[in-house]
This record gives C-alpha cells, sequence and structure tokens, in this order.
C-alpha cells in the first residue's frame, strides 16, 4: 500500500488499463513523424508516402488497441462501455476511406482539369460524375469518422476518467480533439495509465478484486 494514492484495481481493468496504455504511446508517433518534417522540410516522394502509411497504419492501431480495452471494460461495465466498442469500430471502418478517397482524388485531379475539350465545351458528364462520387464518399466517410471520434475517443475516455476518478483523463479526452495541443493529450493518456499501472502493479495479486462496480476511485488524479 502506498497511502492514499493506492487503487486496488480488478483483474479485467488491469488488462484493460494496459491497452489504454498502449493507445496513449502509440497516439505520440504521428506527432514524432511530423518532426522531419518542421526541421528539413517535406520529404522526398517515396520517403513521403512510406510516412503517410506508416502514420496511418499506427493510428489504426492505436484505435484497435482503445477497442480492445473498451472491449475489455463492457464485460463488467457494459452500460457504460458497449457503445464504444462499436464508435471505435466504425472509426476503423470509415477513417482509412475517407483517407484513401481523398488520395485517389488528387491523383486523377490533373485528369478532371486538364480535360482536352472544344472551346466552349462543357466538362464530360463522366468527370462531373466522378466529382460528386468522390465528394459523396468524403462526407460519408467524414460523418463516421465524427462519429467514431467523438462516441469513441472523446466520451470513451471521458467515462474512463469517470470509472477511476481521473480528472486528468477528461480533460485530455477533449484536449485529443484540438489539433494544435492534441500531443498534450496524448502525453495525459501516457502519465496517467503508466502512474496507474505501476501504482497498482505494487499491490499484492492475492488483495487485487476479480470484479468491480461501475466506478472505481482514486484520490490520484
Amino acid at each position: 500500500m502506498i497511502g492514499a494514492d493506492t487503487v486496488s484495481l480488478p483483474v479485467a481493468d488491469r488488462a484493460a488499463i494496459s491497452k489504454f496504455r498502449l493507445f496513449a504511446l502509440l497516439s505520440i508517433f504521428p506527432f514524432a513523424l511530423e518532426v522531419p518534417f518542421n526541421f528539413v522540410g517535406a520529404l522526398p516522394f517515396p520517403a513521403s508516402v512510406l510516412g503517410s502509411i506508416a502514420s496511418i497504419a499506427v493510428e489504426m492501431a492505436a484505435v484497435l488497441f482503445l477497442r480492445a480495452g473498451f472491449r475489455i471494460q463492457s464485460k463488467v461495465d457494459q452500460r457504460n462501455f458497449s457503445s464504444q466498442v462499436t464508435f471505435t469500430e466504425i472509426y476503423v471502418f470509415a477513417f482509412p476511406i475517407l483517407l484513401g478517397s481523398i488520395e485517389l482524388f488528387f491523383i486523377y485531379l490533373p485528369g478532371f482539369i486538364n480535360v482536352q475539350r472544344p472551346p466552349g465545351q462543357l466538362s464530360s458528364s463522366l468527370n462531373f460524375e466522378s466529382f460528386l462520387v468522390f465528394v459523396g464518399i468524403w462526407l460519408m466517410a467524414g460523418i463516421l469518422v465524427l462519429v467514431g471520434v467523438i462516441g469513441g475517443v472523446i466520451l470513451g475516455t471521458w467515462r474512463l476518467g469517470t470509472r477511476y476518478g481521473k480528472k486528468l483523463l477528461k480533460v485530455a479526452s477533449i484536449l485529443y480533439v484540438i489539433p494544435i495541443i492534441q500531443l498534450a493529450a496524448a502525453i495525459i493518456f501516457v502519465l496517467t495509465f503508466e502512474r496507474m499501472r505501476r501504482i497498482d502493479a505494487m499491490e499484492p495479486p492475492s488483495q487485487r478484486p476479480l470484479t468491480a462496480g461501475p466506478e472505481i476511485r482514486s484520490t490520484c488524479s
């Protein structure tokens, strides 16, 4: 025991927090990847493409760890965390579609603009219809991504803050959607989950409860 800061976590919560910790650690990677762009400038074509693919892959992995943590939590607190599993699945499904459609649009953009046609003739209806298809995909995927972020990341981490009595998790859940300070949110997630993990690791296994109710209060924040 470590005085007032000690909290003994149920087995399921320990497993979930390990997943949330990995989510937080991986969330920092995209920001680290931006450092070469800030100090060196734009990377050459192969490196920039590979960097973008790596960033997307890591972000998807981070959300999958978040989903895995919510899935574990939903087994002991279905009312508060079962919907977060669905929301994160929506995000994982929609985010690659959104980015892929944007990438394809810019690949085919020269074809939309530089179509050879007689003077006065309007753009072909095929090109216009293709453009509308891209816009439709953006709208649908964008709405799904927004729903996934709000329902999965924001609301889910906010409920984690409520469950464990961690105000910092609630603050980070809001900061996470603000681009210019998103890194601060990821760092808060890492430090908070790591602190919880280390405090719990000092508890004898025999003193850890197997299950818990909807909320687990701790005085450390």
